[in-house]
């Protein structure tokens, strides 16, 4: 939760939730009921899973190897 943050902002006289998360320090995977580790990006306005191939070349190429 350190990398998020919360605000609440009124915009033509509605109440809209912004979040901004700022990049992590290295990878984050999800763990599933069964204890599988899933890793997702966000790629512009959609989150995508990755594949294992995929998962090593993008920690790789942020330098998190």
């Amino acid at each position: 939760m350190a990398n998020v943050r919360v605000r609440f902002e009124e915009i033509d006289y509605l109440t809209v939730c912004r979040i901004d998360v700022r990049p992590g320090k290295g990878a984050v995977f999800v763990r599933g009921a069964k204890g599988e580790a899933d890793f997702y990006v966000r790629l512009n306005n959609s989150t995508r899973l990755l594949n294992t191939a995929d998962t090593l070349d993008y920690v790789r190429s942020r330098g998190w190897s």
